[in-house]
């Protein structure tokens, strides 16, 4: 994983160019691989990536049976590490810090977060028989990918499985089964919460398509 890694210096020359590049990649389906090495790594919508594209050992793979990527092992280390710290922020806090650990790999990091698209593994039919379609991979937008974290940092809390991977210290000279109850009880606190949130948002996304088949039927 580390072979792959960027020189931040290099990568704060290219931020500028970068932000340039991925505007104008936005309006095309496929960038390419360059600008997806020295631009921006988390585009504002997930986007399909070219159909050349290998995953590298430094990319988040999102999926099943992905735990032993070496760019996912990385990041449940740095996970392991930061759960504690994580859990003794407030809300606000937590997006701020979840959006700097993405920035500070932004910079350390050539890895995107994807995923395989719906259609890998398909068959296509071709004047040799058929074909299995290479595998194509859709990088995760900066919200999907924060939203990938903050999960795996529930995930990593309620389980308690952090504290084995952790190297960082006690906090307060308390025990470990302090220290992961704690984390633990936070961690259902914002599961909760997202619970909440998630049932906010499906009454409004209801109460906006009853009002709009209101008016369609209105206007008929």
């Amino acid at each position: 994983c580390d072979s792959h890694m960027v020189n931040p210096s290099r990568w704060l020359l290219c931020s500028h160019e970068g932000q340039r590049r991925a505007s104008a990649a936005s309006a095309r389906t496929h960038p390419s691989v360059d600008e997806e090495r020295i631009g921006i790594p988390y585009p504002p919508e997930d986007r399909l990536l070219p159909p050349n594209y290998v995953v590298k050992p430094s990319d988040i793979v999102c999926g099943d049976h992905s735990g032993l990527h070496p760019g996912n092992m990385y990041l449940q280390k740095v996970l392991c590490d930061a759960v504690e710290s994580y859990y003794v922020l407030s809300a606000k806090e937590r997006n701020a810090f979840v959006n700097k650990l993405i920035s500070e790999y932004a910079t350390t990091s050539s890895g995107l977060f994807v995923h395989k698209a719906s259609n890998d593994g398909d068959f296509e039919s071709t004047a040799s028989g058929l074909k299995r379609n290479k595998p194509s991979w859709i990088q995760l937008s900066h919200t999907n990918a924060s939203k990938r974290i903050s999960k795996k940092l529930i995930e990593l809390g309620k389980s308690g499985a952090w504290i084995a991977e952790s190297s960082s210290g006690s906090h307060g000279g308390r025990s470990d089964h302090e220290r992961t109850s704690l984390v633990r009880a936070a961690a259902q606190q914002e599961q909760q919460q997202h619970a909440r949130e998630q049932q906010q948002r499906d009454v409004l996304a209801a109460g906006a398509l009853i009002a709009a088949r209101r008016g369609t039927e209105y206007r008929h």
